[in-house]
C-alpha cells in the first residue's frame, strides 16, 4: 500500500511526498531523445540538487528568469523559503523517503508546480525535477475525484480551479459567481472531504489528481 506525505512552506506552497515504486528501465536512447524534446521544462539533477542536464524547454526558463542557475551548479528557485524547502525535499530522496514530491512556487503574477521525482534510470538516486505551469490540470482525475467525494458540478468546477492554486477572488471572476458563493462552494467541498481550510484542501487535492 502505497502511503502519501504532504507539508507546506512558504506562503501558499506546498509540497507533498509519496511512496509510490519507480517504473522499469525503459531504452536509455528513447529516455535521452523523449527527455531532450518533451514539451514540458525538465532538469535532471543529483541527489544534492546539482544540476546534470536540462531539456529545451528547461533552458527556455533559465533564459525567461523562471529559475536561476548557481555558479556552483545549483538551481536557485526564487525565495530563500523556497530553496530551503527544495532542500528538505532532496534530502527525502537522499534517505529513500519518497519518490515524488511537489512544490508550488508564485513566479511573478502566476503559479507553477515543481515535481521532483524518481528518474526511470536511477542508478545514482538521480532526481527528475519537471516544472507545470499553473493551468495544467488532469480533467479525468478532477472527475473520478468528484465522483469520489460526490462533488456537485459546480464544486467540481470550483475544484479544477484550487488544483490550480486560484483563490476564492479569483475563483469567483473565473466562473463568473459572487466570492461569497464560491466561499459557500468552498465550505461544503471542505465538509466533503473531512479538510479544514484552503491550504489544506488543495494539499489533498494535489495529492490526488497526481
Amino acid at each position: 500500500m502505497n502511503t502519501i506525505n504532504s507539508s507546506v512552506s512558504d506562503s501558499g506552497s506546498a509540497h507533498l511526498a509519496f511512496s509510490d515504486p519507480p517504473a522499469s528501465v525503459p531504452n536509455p536512447r528513447r529516455v535521452a531523445h523523449h527527455f531532450i524534446n518533451d514539451p514540458k521544462a525538465k532538469f535532471i539533477l543529483t541527489c544534492f540538487g546539482d544540476v546534470l542536464n536540462a531539456n529545451i524547454e528547461a533552458s527556455k526558463l533559465l533564459r525567461d528568469g523562471v529559475l536561476s542557475r548557481l555558479p556552483e551548479g545549483k538551481l536557485s528557485y526564487g525565495s530563500t523559503k523556497i530553496n530551503n524547502s527544495v532542500m528538505e525535499i532532496l534530502e527525502q530522496f537522499r534517505l529513500s523517503r519518497t519518490s515524488c514530491m511537489k512544490l508550488l512556487k508564485r513566479y511573478e503574477d502566476e503559479w507553477i508546480a515543481l515535481e521532483f521525482s524518481s528518474t526511470d534510470f536511477n542508478v545514482n538516486k538521480e532526481i527528475l525535477l519537471t516544472i507545470y505551469p499553473r493551468n495544467f490540470c488532469r480533467e479525468d482525475s478532477i472527475v473520478a475525484l468528484s465522483k469520489a467525494f460526490g462533488f456537485t458540478v459546480t464544486e467540481a468546477e470550483v475544484v479544477r480551479h484550487i488544483s490550480m492554486a486560484y483563490c476564492p477572488k479569483e475563483i469567483s471572476a473565473k466562473m463568473d459567481i459572487s466570492t461569497n458563493t464560491v466561499r459557500a462552494h468552498l465550505r461544503s467541498i471542505y465538509s466533503k472531504t473531512g479538510m479544514r481550510g484552503y491550504n489544506r484542501t488543495l494539499r489533498l487535492i494535489l495529492q490526488l489528481i497526481t
